[in-house]
């Protein structure tokens, strides 16, 4: 399951300019669990308020706007 260790993972990545990808089946799991554990009312939730993005956005977009993150956020 996409974790604190996963979300870590990202956020190095991104912070050092390297790629980050997860397979379809863990990138669905994991929507899945911060789905039910998001908060959309600007509170902390376990990772940070919710961003919103579109529902067209590509699913790992629409999990990081769940923790609190964005693809191209100033690391």
């Amino acid at each position: 399951m996409f974790t604190r260790r996963e979300a870590n993972g990202w956020d190095l990545a991104s912070a050092t300019g390297q790629p980050y990808d997860v397979d379809d089946q863990t990138l669905d799991a994991v929507h899945r669990l911060v789905s039910q554990q998001a908060s959309s009312d600007g509170t902390a939730g376990p990772f940070g308020p919710s961003i919103t993005q579109p529902d067209d956005a590509p699913l790992l977009d629409r999990v990081l706007g769940l923790t609190g993150r964005r693809r191209g956020w100033p690391s």
